[in-house]
């Protein structure tokens, strides 16, 4: 089985001391009175982002399913990059009749 779950149970800790030291960062700036608007506004941002990201990843792989490639996933610039490239080499190449 590996080392991955003990890689994944640290990464997993490490986020979370990362959360909470997110959290007491908005009380140290802010004043008592504005932290839990603060912390809301957090809350409400993340939720938008938790919606909007699987949303956008569902258009990114029906689009490469349409294409035909659903192993291609979000590298589509880097795979436009280089078959406009090809196109390029070939059709500068291409002496035709």
């Amino acid at each position: 089985m590996g080392d991955w779950p003990a890689a994944l149970g640290l990464a997993a800790s490490a986020h979370q001391a990362w959360s909470a030291n997110l959290f007491t960062t908005v009380s140290d700036m802010f004043a008592k009175k504005d932290v839990a608007s603060i912390i809301g506004l957090e809350g409400m941002t993340g939720s938008i982002g938790g919606i909007l990201f699987p949303w956008y990843c569902g258009r990114v792989l029906d689009r490469n399913q349409a294409l035909g490639n659903v192993t291609r996933g979000t590298s589509d610039p880097v795979c436009h990059l280089r078959v406009g490239i090809r196109r390029r080499l070939c059709h500068s190449s291409f002496t035709g009749p």
